[in-house]
This record gives structure tokens, C-alpha cells and sequence, in this order.
């Protein structure tokens, strides 16, 4: 595949906030990509644009014209592209936007789905991590925990996505009763919100779950609590409001949830930077039973960082998301390094994201045993119908 033009127009996603999408021509075929955005980021991220995103987008068009007639024929002339467009010249949201524009030109070029270019003997479907209730920076006046996330254990994963979607409609019916001040809110990821303490949340979310065999876990996201060396709880039970919590017990209240609610996943337990407190409560969570502690703030799709955590046994699974490095090829090292260091990607969405179906391809692709796209929202659905439609195919 050979580009004949490529451009970039600002398009929005799914916060109502400017996004970058990429137009790819060749002669056979087009392709369009289109770059998310996060909420809760770290300070590791790549930036996102070069000042704003119409400069971007200038900058973008012009270093374009380098890449025409660029012969580009698999995933690994990625790294080729990036030696002319990359993050330091047009900041990571174009670049993303770039690479899935190719990916998604030489598919229709050669009439082929994608996930089969990339990998044509992939054969597991990833589980899903499905957001029903949240809070955190995702939502105001709602839980401290970012995510509630369930997972069904369903070999078929478009029966996981139906059974997520059931307990996602009978939590909302749940939240009504137990919840006087429920008006069907929703958090920026689709996830609903409610007044109620975390606690009673995961009780809600724990017992539905329970009923339709799936398992829980959460995203906590530590490092928005984390003002002046203290976790800040505004709700966390009926009886313990307003906790300004150390790192020590900041860890029994984590473990305390974790151990109540039997969650097999637990995502930014701790702040950013806190790789020995993430070893102690690796240690300590899977003391009698396995239980997925993963880092995404604290790892931000550093492969650096990643084999820092490694080293000091911080984490057991890993957040994957390609637009905090900027590079799809720099992403796909980070996830192989996890798997041979016995690590679980997880190929994660962004809060603010686009209609683009692409992660539910790499995903298959690249075999990664688990991914977050959330569950409600057109943005959402995308991701997750793009999957049923390729174990349909299948």
C-alpha cells in the first residue's frame, strides 16, 4: 500500500472535546484513523498535541507530504513511519491517528480483515473488563473508585459482552432502589453514578455479578486521591467518611475491599510513582489467591517503566494504551515484554474517546488475554461490536 494523500481534520470524541482523526488514500484503498483522549492521565503520557490541536493538525498536513508513495506493507513499517511523524514533531494523537489510518488502508487494500494481516492464526478471544458504576475524575458527586469493572467468565466472548450488558441494566435497577438521589447518571466512560458510599456500591455491583457468573474488580485510579502525601476518601462506608488515609492504611482499606469483595483485579491500587508500596500489595494480595494487580498510571505504556516494575515485582498485569506513548510499535513492545515477564496486558480504551474499531482487531491480534473498552456509549459499543462481529466471522 502506497499513500497517494493523507490528512488530518479535527474531528470531536466523545467528551464533546477536540480529536484528531487521519485520512490514508492509496490507489485501491482508504483507511481512516481517529486518536482518543484520557481523563485520568499520568505525568508519564507522551503530549497529546503540539500546543493545541490546530497547530497540530498543520504541523500534521505538512510532514505528511514525506510519507506519499511510502511503500508500506506490514505492521513492523511502523517503525519507518516513525522516523519521519512521530511524538516529538506532532505529539502522540496524530501519530496514533496516523497508524490506524494505514493499518486500516492496507486491510481494505488487500481485502482482508486486519486482525488476519496482523496475525493471521490468532485463535483466543480476550475477556472483557466491563465499567458499570464509577466515580473518580470520570464523574462528580460520585464514588471515590474510578471503576467498577465486572468480567464474565464466558469462553464466548460475545456472550461475556450480552451478560456484562445484563448485570450493566440490572445495577442501574438496583442503584434506584437503594440510591434516593439516582437520576441515571452517567460517568464519562458510560459506567453509571450514585451518591451512595463505595462500599455499598460494590455490594450492588458484587451481588449482581455474583448471579450471572462474573468476576469484579476496579479501577482505582490512586493517584487522584493522592493530595499531599495522604488518600483522600470522601465516602468510603456509612461509617468512615472523609478518611485521610497513609500509605498503610490506604492498603488495609484496599485490601480490606478486595478480600470482602473477592475482586480478582485491581488497577492503580497506589499512586504513580509508588512502585515498592505496589510490590507490598502485590505480595500481599496474592498471598492465598491469584489476584490481578495492575498498573497503568504508574506504567503509562513505558516499556522503561515497565521493567522497572518488573525488577521490583510491583505488578502482575499491565494497562496497554497506544496513544500514552504515541506509537502503536513502541505499545506492541511493551505488551510482548509483559507476556514474556509473565505480566497480563490489558489493552485499555481513554475516556474521552472516537468511533474507531480498530482495538477490538489488535486486540485479537495481538492476543491479549484481556481488554477494558467499557460498555455503554456508541464509542464503547463500537469496540465491543467490532469483536462479536469478528467471532461471527470466525
Amino acid at each position: 500500500m502506497k499513500p497517494t494523500d493523507i490528512r488530518a481534520i479535527k474531528i470531536l470524541n466523545s467528551l464533546a472535546k477536540p480529536a484528531i482523526a487521519v485520512r490514508v488514500k492509496a490507489e485501491t484503498s482508504e483507511g481512516w484513523g481517529a486518536a482518543p483522549s484520557g481523563t485520568s492521565k499520568s505525568s508519564f503520557e507522551v503530549p497529546e498535541f503540539i500546543q493545541d490541536v490546530d497547530l497540530t493538525i498543520e504541523l500534521f498536513n505538512n510532514y505528511a507530504k514525506k510519507i506519499i508513495d511510502f511503500n508500506f506493507q506490514s505492521f513492523d513499517d511502523l517503525e519507518e513511519v516513525e522516523k519521519v511523524i512521530n511524538v516529538g514533531n506532532v505529539g502522540g494523537s496524530a501519530v496514533i491517528a496516523l497508524e490506524y489510518a494505514m493499518l486500516n488502508a492496507l486491510a481494505q487494500e488487500r481485502k482482508r480483515p486486519l486482525w488476519k494481516i496482523l496475525n493471521p492464526n490468532a485463535k483466543t478471544f480476550p475477556r472483557i473488563l466491563a465499567n458499570v458504576v464509577g466515580g473518580g475524575q470520570h464523574a462528580t458527586n460520585s464514588i471515590d473508585i474510578q471503576e467498577i469493572l465486572v468480567s464474565p467468565t464466558e469462553k464466548s466472548v460475545s456472550e461475556a459482552i450480552f451478560t456484562a450488558s445484563e448485570i450493566y441494566n440490572k445495577v442501574k435497577f438496583e442503584l434506584a432502589k437503594k440510591d434516593k438521589h439516582f437520576l441515571g447518571g452517567r460517568t464519562a466512560e458510560g459506567a453509571w453514578t450514585t451518591s451512595l458510599p463505595d462500599e455499598t456500591a460494590l455490594e450492588i455491583v458484587d451481588r449482581t455479578a455474583n448471579k450471572h457468573k462474573s468476576e469484579v474488580g476496579i479501577d482505582m485510579a490512586a493517584t487522584s486521591l493522592f493530595v499531599r502525601g495522604k488518600y483522600l476518601w470522601k465516602n468510603f462506608s456509612r461509617k468512615q467518611k472523609g478518611i485521610h488515609a497513609d500509605e498503610k492504611k490506604h492498603i488495609e482499606l484496599m485490601e480490606h475491599i478486595s478480600n470482602r469483595f473477592h475482586l480478582f483485579y485491581i488497577e492503580d491500587p497506589l499512586h504513580q510513582d509508588a512502585y515498592k508500596a505496589f510490590s507490598d500489595f502485590n505480595k500481599l494480595s496474592n498471598k492465598y489467591s491469584r489476584k490481578l494487580v495492575c498498573g497503568d498510571d504508574l506504567i503509562s505504556t513505558n516499556l522503561s517503566r515497565l521493567k522497572v516494575a518488573a525488577g521490583q515485582n510491583s505488578i502482575n498485569a499491565v494497562i496497554i494504551k497506544p496513544n500514552q506513548i504515541g506509537s502503536l510499535f513502541k505499545a506492541k513492545q511493551v505488551l510482548d515484554y509483559a507476556r514474556k515477564n509473565n505480566i497480563v496486558p490489558v489493552l485499555s480504551h481513554r475516556s474521552g474517546e472516537t468511533n474507531d474499531s480498530i482495538l477490538a482487531h489488535l486486540a485479537f491480534a495481538w492476543q491479549a488475554p484481556f481488554v477494558k473498552f467499557g460498555l455503554a456509549g456508541g464509542e464503547r459499543t463500537a469496540k465491543l461490536n467490532e469483536l462479536i462481529k469478528i467471532e461471527q466471522g470466525l
